[in-house]
């Protein structure tokens, strides 16, 4: 831990990361290529003064089949994993140094990123998008958060002015479950 925990290993560190997000990108790129979708772009986005790796493919929206859709979804996810899990072995099998450290930060920064941001549906990545084309609802997020808003506006203040998004009980259900547990994880 005092080879991980100091401030020489920042830099493997920030490398580790820069190479496990740029794997995620390449990996949603390439299935959105082997759907024969354009990808127009690939580059660097600073979000909150901090670099972040993007690809657009927003024109997966275009095709017709929702497990192609979710293909190109999962694709940064299961290189993630994969690459997780290689890291793991890596790991375990060296001896403490430099190949067994950047293969524990490898790890680390794969399970993090995948099972807390990009896997997790709450958040408005990877995940969420699977969400949404396995529900078969786009706009999930907005749906939910205007929902809540009718809840409160309705129930709590009592005004009956606001539209109410679900059609159904069982969209209202899954609009508020959904918007509560968002709402909550993003808080803590």
């Amino acid at each position: 831990y005092l080879f991980f925990f100091n401030f020489e290993n920042l830099l493997f560190l920030w490398f580790t990361i820069a190479l496990t997000k740029l794997i995620h990108e390449f990996s949603h790129a390439y299935t959105a290529k082997s759907f024969g979708l354009y990808v127009p772009e690939m580059g660097v986005a600073f979000l909150i003064f901090f670099p972040c790796l993007y690809c657009n493919t927003t024109d997966a929206w275009q095709l017709a089949d929702r497990k192609q859709r979710a293909a190109i979804a999962a694709a940064g996810i299961v290189a993630e994993a994969a690459l997780a899990v290689v890291a793991t072995y890596v790991w375990y099998f060296t001896r403490p140094g430099m190949v067994n450290s950047l293969a524990f930060y490898l790890m680390a920064v794969s399970f993090t990123s995948t099972l807390l941001f990009n896997g997790n549906p709450l958040l408005k990545f990877d995940g969420y998008f699977l969400l949404t084309d396995a529900l078969g609802m786009p706009n999930l997020y907005t749906n939910s958060f205007r929902h809540l808003k009718y809840l409160f506006m309705n129930r709590v203040m009592g005004v009956d002015r606001i539209p109410r998004p679900a059609r159904t009980p069982g969209q209202s259900v899954l609009f508020t479950t959904y918007g509560v547990c968002a709402f909550l994880y993003r808080i803590s």
